[in-house]
């Protein structure tokens, strides 16, 4: 067998290199290329994570403007939904505030017919409740005149 220390050449720097000294160099050798394995590895693994996180990232885009979108079309139709009850509840009470104004005009108006009818005082009466009818809304009424 050979002595593993022997010289087997010299370097282009004069130095002897023995086996022991080939063999180092080629498990540094075979070390540097295991450790650019892996480098080439975990880059190939970060760059697969930068995809999956790049579309979690552009999926939750999306979904944050579908909510967005979402909600303003329900805020939108909860407003004209609330438009449209004002406007019905509004027609509602104008409706039923001009028949109460119609119903006291009414009662005005058999106040007075009773008014003139009657025997004792009916002309004073007639004419107090005249000046109220036509004070009010000064719409002046309908008068009727009786014999």
């Amino acid at each position: 067998m050979q002595d593993p220390g022997a010289v087997i050449e010299v370097d282009e720097t004069g130095e002897p290199i023995t086996r022991v000294d080939l063999q180092l160099e080629r498990e540094k050798i075979q070390l540097e290329r295991e450790r650019m394995a892996l480098e080439r590895e975990k880059l190939v693994t970060e760059r697969e994570r930068w995809k999956l996180e790049d579309g979690w990232r552009q999926a939750s885009e999306r979904v944050v403007k579908i909510r967005m979108g979402t909600v303003f079309l329900i805020g939108a139709c909860c407003i004209l939904l609330g438009y449209v009850m004002g406007g019905i509840w509004l027609a509602s009470q104008q409706e039923h505030l001009r028949e109460k104004r119609e119903a006291v005009a009414a009662h005005r108006r058999q106040e007075l017919v009773r008014a003139l009818r009657a025997d004792t005082n009916s002309a004073s009466r007639a004419e107090t409740l005249l000046q109220t009818l036509q004070g009010r809304d000064g719409s002046g009424g309908i008068l009727l005149f009786l014999d």
